[in-house]
């Protein structure tokens, strides 16, 4: 068996285990059809030191994302060979993926079959509250097939400390006014854009954070009440 060699940032694997020793550390699923280099082992919570589940990592530069199961157990299989980082992002209960939390550094030999466990600070990985804001918005609407996304000119908080921190807060505009032709004497004409951009000025409801929209794309979602203002964007928007 190969040792893998961790940086000081990593947890040091168990090498040279005994035949029952290594079976007793393999996911009680994994069989033997599954392509080498790989590693495999549990995630824990550096803070309470208990196993982790649904905790994504991947491998820096590699197609894939893997996911802890129930009792912590991952495999990361097929991985190339030389040094790389292993980069852990957040998995919340609306969100099927958060912000990077933690990375890891491993190196892999041609051989490498081994028992790797990883420490990582799941607190930074907190889900905040959904909160509902009535008001009014500005910014600049994007829309069309499958996209429906509100970029406002006022910056939202940034969450920081949970699963949301640093993520771009992409707004899905959910509904619009059912009084149709009170918009269409606002709204300009957008010929065959396939993909619009106006700058807009709405009052509604803003939900969130979690996934909402085409893909989760969305981290907020706006429910439009009332259009104010309609017209094609300028330099000094947001200003």
């Amino acid at each position: 068996m190969i040792r893998i060699l961790l940086t000081s940032f990593s947890i040091v694997c168990v090498a040279a285990l005994q035949p029952r020793q290594l079976e007793s550390q393999k996911p009680p699923w994994l069989g033997e059809r599954y392509l080498r280099p790989a590693i495999y082992g549990k995630v824990y919570d550096s803070a309470t030191q208990r196993a982790a589940s649904k905790v994504a990592l991947s491998v820096a530069g590699q197609i894939g994302i893997a996911f802890s199961d129930s009792a912590g157990w991952y495999l990361r299989f097929d991985v190339p060979v030389g040094q790389h980082k292993v980069q852990f992002r957040c998995s919340t209960e609306r969100r099927w993926l958060g912000r990077t939390f933690a990375t890891r550094t491993i190196s892999i030999s041609p051989q490498t079959d081994s028992v790797v466990n990883f420490y990582v600070p799941l607190s930074e990985c907190a889900e905040p509250p959904v909160t509902t804001i009535s008001g009014e918005w500005s910014g600049h609407y994007e829309y069309g097939f499958e996209t429906s996304l509100f970029a406002p000119c006022v910056d939202l908080p940034d969450l920081p400390g949970t699963a949301y921190e640093g993520i771009e807060h992409w707004i899905w505009v959910e509904t619009l006014p059912t009084d149709s032709h009170s918009i269409a004497r606002k709204w300009p004409d957008t010929g065959d854009e396939l993909y619009p951009n106006l700058f807009v000025r709405w009052r509604g409801q803003l939900t969130g954070p979690g996934s909402y929209g085409h893909l989760g794309l969305g981290v907020y979602q706006l429910d439009v009440r009332e259009v104010l203002e309609v017209r094609r964007p300028t330099k000094s928007d947001c200003r």
